[in-house]
């Protein structure tokens, strides 16, 4: 009797010990198979999507604005050609020196005075401006761009200006900023304040 009570006694415990390591194995089981919540997938989904159709950084900043063909200087001669047929150049690098405060022989910079300068200070060739000619002036060209992102960190730099090359490279504005399609500018011949990123051939850096 003593014998079949032990013999009873061990079965119980190996049914109690297996039984418990069956639960535990079930239960890993299931943990490991388990998958994520699916509000916690649908956060995720939501969050990515949120930062790729984020808008980007934009900047927006106030510069002068002036136009090539202004009665008080658009008929003046760059060399054959005058300030209201090929100045846009000429008036958006005086825009920039403008804005930054910068005279011009202790006259205020304009496109007027600008080209006076350049004129006595070899900052032309033609009718054709030089890029590297106005350093002493406060503007020393750095180079040419056409990186977006590149254009767009030089923008919103405070040391230092952009001069956008548009029109399939006929034409030169001032930016001023940018947003999620393109360039806001200061255009001294056309009546536009935006150029798209595809409209923009290169750009010019000025420190200052």
């Amino acid at each position: 009797n003593n014998m079949k009570a032990v013999l009873l006694l061990l079965l119980l415990v190996t049914y109690v010990v297996s039984n418990s390591l069956v639960q535990e194995s079930i239960a890993e089981l299931l943990l490991t198979e388990q998958h994520e919540p699916e509000e916690d997938f649908f956060d995720y989904t939501l969050n990515f999507l949120k930062g790729y159709f984020a808008e980007p950084n934009t900047c927006d900043v106030s510069r002068t604005l002036f136009k090539q063909c202004d009665g008080a200087w658009g008929s003046i001669m760059i060399s054959d050609k005058t300030l209201c047929q090929v100045g846009c150049l000429i008036s958006s690098v005086s825009m920039l020196l403008n804005s930054r405060g910068k005279s011009i022989s202790g006259a205020s910079a304009n496109p007027s005075t600008l080209l006076s300068w350049l004129k006595s200070h070899g900052g032309l060739s033609g009718n054709l401006f030089v890029w590297g000619s106005v350093g002493s002036l406060g503007a020393t060209f750095v180079n040419h761009v056409t990186s977006t992102s590149e254009i767009q960190k030089y923008i919103c730099d405070t040391n230092y200006e952009v001069v956008l090359n548009v029109n399939g490279g006929g034409h030169y504005v001032l930016a001023t900023g940018y947003t999620s399609t393109g360039y806001s500018v200061n255009d001294p011949g056309f009546s536009k304040s935006s150029y798209g990123f595809s409209e923009v051939t290169r750009a010019s850096i000025f420190r200052v």
